[in-house]
């Protein structure tokens, strides 16, 4: 059974087809939002920022939104395995209340942060070639209001709004991105979203991570983060859900993803048409997803996602277990693709991207 789906851009796929994969070749990773769905993906991500990019000398990016950049940050430190690791533990074993409340739910994730980065925030933030850039969304208009009822108004406005096109979700949500240093993955000027970058520092480090995984009507907003502009900060995949950017950095981005589709923003989700990434956007992109037969062999036959705290309800030792389950099975993934490099068989597997 193969376990992998290897898609890649037209640039990225060139330059496999024609001198297979190597950590040279690599420029960046990205990781996106979607909760729990990165139990699918952490075996993936373990082998690619523990093994594969261990020793690589080059500049290398690590950007990605909410859980996303939980992991990134991982790869920032000086044991990537171990910080991950430490993620994944503190993640599926996490306990709550009976009816957790926002407060409680986000400092367990505040926990989970910390417990991964481990106090090597110096670490992180001085890494002299690697870059990490955290994706956030500032609430602009009615999301800027402490007022709980006009914020979910103005989450209903921009669900509306992005109906029209994406470009109008920066109406209600202001893309910044928390960066250690360096320039982005990829070119600002040629997004359909504006960006405003800050740095990040040891006042803002932890709270950038938790703004960027801060799920709207779950957790509670991150407000006026040091050295950033004022307002309430939510969840990174408000604006990025799915990373799909205008990659500029020479070299190949791997993007380990949990799915097929590449969806822009989180309020995609809800569209009742496709709106997948475009070609332009993936060209330098490595798309490395399970195959369906994989997704069909796991327990339940399906990836992890938030939906899991409902079906095991109040049996938190059940959904443990299974979420371990998911996060160990996941390892076959991150085998997988390492023989493919090392056999020089990726050049066989891949395939063109093509928005679907």
């Amino acid at each position: 059974m193969n376990r992998l789906v290897l898609r890649a851009g037209k640039e990225a796929y060139q330059k496999i087809k024609k001198d297979g994969l190597s950590s040279e070749m690599i420029s960046g990773v990205v990781a996106a939002a979607g909760g729990p769905k990165w139990f699918t993906t952490y075996g993936l991500v373990r082998f690619i920022i523990g093994d594969f990019l261990r020793d690589a000398k080059q500049p290398l990016h690590f950007l990605g939104a909410s859980v996303g950049s939980w992991q990134m940050v991982s790869a920032m430190t000086s044991d990537p395995t171990a910080a991950i690791d430490r993620l994944q533990h503190a993640y599926s074993t996490s306990i709550y209340s009976d009816k957790p409340d926002a407060r409680e739910i986000s400092m367990a994730c505040k926990q989970m942060i910390e417990h991964a980065i481990a106090g090597e925030v110096d670490h992180i933030l001085t890494h002299p070639s690697r870059y990490l850039q955290v994706v956030t969304a500032r609430g602009r208009g009615v999301l800027s209001h402490s007022n709980k009822i006009l914020r979910g108004l103005g989450f209903g406005a921009a669900f509306i709004s992005n109906v029209v096109h994406r470009r109008h979700i920066a109406k209600a949500a202001e893309r910044i991105i928390f960066k250690s240093k360096g320039e982005l993955i990829y070119d600002p000027s040629l997004d359909v979203l504006p960006t405003r970058e800050v740095e990040l520092t040891k006042e803002n480090l932890v709270l950038a991570l938790r703004a960027s995984g801060t799920i709207p009507f779950v957790m509670e907003a991150i407000k006026d983060l040091p050295d950033a502009p004022k307002g309430y900060y939510w969840d990174g995949g408000m604006t990025d859900y799915h990373i799909s950017l205008p990659h500029c950095q020479e070299g190949i981005v791997l993007h380990p993803h949990f799915m097929k589709n590449v969806l822009p923003g989180w309020l995609d989700k809800k569209l009742p048409w496709n709106r997948n990434a475009d070609e332009h956007l993936m060209s330098k992109v490595l798309l490395i997803t399970p195959t369906e037969d994989y997704v069909n062999s796991l327990p339940r036959k399906q990836i992890s996602d938030m939906k899991d705290f409902k079906h095991f309800g109040l049996d938190q030792d059940k959904r443990i277990t299974y979420w371990s389950e998911i996060s160990k099975r996941s390892l076959e993934l991150g085998a997988e693709l390492s023989e493919l490099i090392k056999t020089g068989n990726i050049s066989e597997r891949i395939e063109p991207y093509t928005r679907k």
